[in-house]
């Protein structure tokens, strides 16, 4: 069984606002932009941003956000910068500053974003 499916598998066996289920949507964002499927891959991450929202569980908002704003790059959706700064406000916000550094750094020398274009708090 590949990974895509076991995360299939599990997402399908879970009510959506069971805590894992937002880390579970990021992971499959995340397989779906990996094999270059960001229209699948921007769904998944709204639906764990969804998740969060219903269900008050902000641990994975800050990722989720992240893997929305680079499918929209991606996508060529100029409002990824929307995304991406809200990924990093909610890192900072939340004192996720590996989560933040790691973003950043991505941003910049994976997908050349200029952090620049990022208004923070």
């Amino acid at each position: 069984m590949e990974y895509k499916e076991i995360l299939h598998f599990c997402i399908e066996n879970l009510e959506c606002d069971d805590d894992l289920y937002p880390m579970l949507c990021h992971n499959l964002s995340g397989v779906y932009r990996r094999s270059q499927n960001f229209e699948k891959a921007l769904s998944y991450s709204n639906l764990g941003i969804k998740s969060c929202h219903q269900n008050k569980n902000i641990r994975a908002l800050s990722v989720l956000y992240y893997g929305k704003g680079i499918s929209e790059y991606k996508l060529d959706q100029t409002k990824y910068i929307e995304s991406l700064n809200t990924s990093i406000t909610l890192a900072k916000a939340f004192g996720q500053n590996e989560i933040e550094n790691t973003i950043v750094n991505n941003c910049k020398n994976i997908f050349n974003i200029d952090p620049e274009l990022f208004t923070t708090i």
